[in-house]
């Protein structure tokens, strides 16, 4: 009676095991879609592109003016100086120099973001339910006959 009941608390636990990994998994995929929803909306990497163009342009300029930037930055003249302390002239130097870079790199970083959209997510999704049910109907066997051992 007691190995009985014993068997049936396994089983139940077992099948409290399969619902949390499935709930589990649900979160997952919930917090998936949540993430990469704004990404993958149509028109989206055409607006970035977009963006990324017009900041490209304005950095360029930048770039172009820089040693212009430079100079006056060096040598400020009270009416037509940027106002920052001596202390933040380097920061920005070096913020430009990096906006450029981000710019130069950008057809590389739409790329990427391009890959992770036309990715088969829910074919990925799908494997994994699949693995995780194999593991789960595993593990299930695994107690059966581990409590079939002990009796």
């Amino acid at each position: 009676r007691k190995e009985a009941d014993l068997g049936k608390l396994l089983v139940d636990i077992s099948q409290l095991q399969e619902e949390i990994g499935k709930l589990k998994l649900l979160q997952k995929q919930s917090e998936f879609e949540s993430q990469y929803n704004s990404v993958c909306k149509p028109g989206y990497f055409s607006d970035v592109a977009n963006r990324l163009v017009n900041l490209a342009t304005s950095i360029n300029s930048i770039s172009r003016d820089c040693p212009s930037i430079e100079n006056k930055l060096s040598n400020p003249v009270l009416g037509n100086s940027l106002p920052l302390s001596a202390a933040d002239h380097q920061p920005l130097i070096q913020g430009t120099e990096d906006l450029a870079h981000i710019v130069s790199n950008i057809e590389s970083l739409i790329a990427s973001a391009e890959w992770i959209c036309n990715q088969d997510w829910s074919c990925l999704d799908r494997r994994i339910s699949d693995v995780t049910s194999k593991l789960e109907s595993t593990a299930l066997r695994l107690r059966s006959a581990c409590f079939n051992l002990q009796q």
